[in-house]
């Protein structure tokens, strides 16, 4: 689809870009539609006279980015944790206890991969 677009001109181009990095092959089957359902990142009933979520702004689509900072500044944070397994690639989660010194070190970190 991207050389019917923009020409065969692009092959070059694309191919270093691949062995740079920048694309990857598609190993498995996409988890599009296992987040959009998990985040509610899609919302058909957006009401543009009253909007009452985030989704209003982008005409429906509610970005992931977005819902994992509601979901961040939520109570109930660590019910929340199950669905940013879904992500994929690896998650970062650190935990502050009352009295957090960020200039000290020896942060907890919990890491998650896929």
């Amino acid at each position: 689809d991207i050389v019917h677009t923009y020409g065969y001109e692009v092959i070059f181009t694309l191919d270093n870009l691949e062995r740079l990095g920048f694309f990857k092959k598609k190993e498995s089957s996409s988890s599009w539609p296992t987040l959009r359902k998990a985040f509610r990142l899609i919302d058909e009933e957006v009401n543009p006279g009253n909007p009452t979520d985030i989704a209003y702004v982008t005409s429906g689509y509610a970005p992931l980015s977005v819902r994992l900072v509601q979901l961040a500044i939520s109570p109930g944070w660590s019910a929340g944790l199950e669905r940013m397994k879904m992500i994929p690639g690896v998650t970062i989660c650190e935990v502050r206890q009352p009295g957090f010194d960020p200039t000290k070190r020896g942060r907890h970190l919990q890491r998650t991969s896929k």
